[in-house]
């Protein structure tokens, strides 16, 4: 027994030290893109409808494009935009530099879902394949587009009911867990339509639980209750 106790707290902090790795390496390929924005301002059709939104939004108090209400594109997206630019001002580059940063937020969220259901070397190699793709450099660096905040609050939430199945047992999935998950749904569903996947796997999600243990399904439909009644308002 004594010899085991160091064996175990080795491994844990080798654990810790291949986290603390991963970690740095992200940070430093978020901060890359931060510093490689590019600099002459991209007139892409979403960047322009995103800034030009934004702008509407802080000027206006409307959801407005070329001074006609907007029905295409969701608000979330605008609306962080909009939320951003009160301290920076509304342009391209505080927009794209945010992209970034956001970009890097959702890179280290993967990893956390990756590294709790595969392992940490399958979500070391994960992150980083996606981190230094060509794509993720265009989208986290020179595109303003809702692609880059959906991939982290989708994977937000993700992670958010991976810490809810593994905590359901000790009953520790509170109040602040359950708020979290009903506000990144929501964010996710009015950041892009696409949301809707989330709520449908995660439906699916339950009624597979509910084969596997009867016993709890009534206590889990009562938790995401909140989460299901707000995102359906909200589609």
């Amino acid at each position: 027994m004594l010899r085991s106790a160091p064996a175990s707290l080795e491994a844990q902090f080798a654990r810790s030290g291949y986290d603390v790795i991963a970690y740095v390496l992200v940070i430093a390929l978020g901060l890359v893109h931060f510093f490689s924005y590019m600099r002459v301002e991209s007139f892409a059709p979403d960047s322009s409808y995103y800034i030009g939104l934004a702008r509407s939004i802080l000027e206006r108090g409307k959801y407005e494009f070329n001074f006609a209400p907007h029905v295409f594109y969701p608000p979330a997206y605008p609306a962080l935009l909009a939320l951003i630019s009160i301290p920076f001002g509304v342009s391209y580059f505080v927009s794209v530099r945010a992209a970034a940063i956001v970009g890097m937020l959702g890179l280290i969220a993967s990893y956390e879902l990756l590294r709790r259901k595969e392992g940490i070397g399958v979500a070391a190699a994960g992150c980083l394949i996606l981190g230094f793709s060509g794509f993720n450099f265009y989208v986290a660096a020179q595109l303003v587009g809702s692609d880059v905040p959906y991939f982290f609050t989708s994977i937000l939430f993700l992670v958010l009911i991976t810490r809810v199945e593994q905590s359901w047992a000790d009953r520790q999935a509170g109040i602040l867990l359950r708020g979290m998950i009903v506000v990144l749904l929501v964010v996710s569903l009015l950041m892009r339509t696409v949301g809707v996947a989330l709520l449908v796997g995660m439906i699916a999600w339950l009624f597979a639980r509910a084969l596997i243990e009867p016993k709890a399904a009534l206590a889990r439909a009562k938790f995401f209750a909140p989460a299901f009644l707000v995102a359906s308002l909200g589609v």
